[in-house]
């Protein structure tokens, strides 16, 4: 019998695992409240050695770098990452999974969507970098300023 791809199963982490799954475990309380964390399990995929904790709504959350973010899967074309992972293959994802990345946007100030492409951008971005516009426009409107078009 084949054991399954992943598992909540302790003793299958190994050391390097472990030290994963305790590193989530310090960064449970930075789980948005916009998230359900009811069910919420520690799990590693053991084709991968990825650990990441999932809750009953199957979103998955994974360090990244220091801050401990989701992990999404598109629901059109599966393709994986981090939010800014997926708008970096922007241009490669299909319409549907477009829009997914729009909805599952995070809800701070850092992401906003440009007002000329409606694409995701970033604070740091003076130029959208899909339409090379100015994207000062839309940090005014994301922050109640009135501001003349920029072109």
């Amino acid at each position: 019998m084949n054991d399954p791809v992943v598992t909540a199963d302790l003793s299958k982490f190994g050391y390097r695992e472990l030290e994963m799954a305790a590193e989530l475990l310090k960064s449970i309380h930075h789980i948005s409240d916009s998230h359900n964390v009811d069910g919420l399990t520690v799990n590693m995929n053991t084709n991968s050695g990825y650990v990441f904790l999932c809750n009953e709504d199957y979103d998955c959350f994974m360090m990244n770098g220091c801050s401990l973010e989701q992990f999404h899967s598109t629901p059109y074309g599966g393709v994986e990452g981090f939010f800014e992972d997926l708008v970096d293959q922007w241009e490669h994802l299909e319409d549907e999974d477009q829009e997914y990345v729009l909805a599952v946007m995070p809800d701070d100030d850092d992401w906003h969507e440009c007002t000329h492409c409606q694409r995701p951008t970033t604070e740091g971005d003076k130029l959208c970098r899909f339409c090379d516009r100015s994207i000062e426009e839309a940090w005014a409107k994301a922050n109640g300023r009135i501001a003349k078009e920029v072109k």
